[in-house]
């Protein structure tokens, strides 16, 4: 990986990882301050945020229905 690449991933991954430690209203704000006027740079990191934020909606839903069946099975 040229030294470019690497730079360009670590700045992805540190906005990412501040970006899911603030709530979504804030995440605006951050990624502007952050991004700047370069949409690649928003882009790539927003596709990170939507699919971080997808599967942690889905693991608790997945979890719920777990416990569902594993309480019903308990009542017979």
């Amino acid at each position: 990986m040229s030294n470019t690449k690497r730079e360009n991933y670590k700045k992805v991954e540190r906005i990412f990882l501040a970006a899911i430690n603030k709530a979504p209203e804030e995440r605006e704000h951050l990624l502007d301050q952050e991004c700047g006027a370069d949409l690649s740079l928003r882009r790539e990191v927003g596709k990170l945020i939507d699919s971080h934020d997808s599967q942690f909606l889905e693991e608790p839903a997945i979890a719920q229905m777990a416990d569902f069946f594993v309480d019903e099975e308990s009542e017979r």
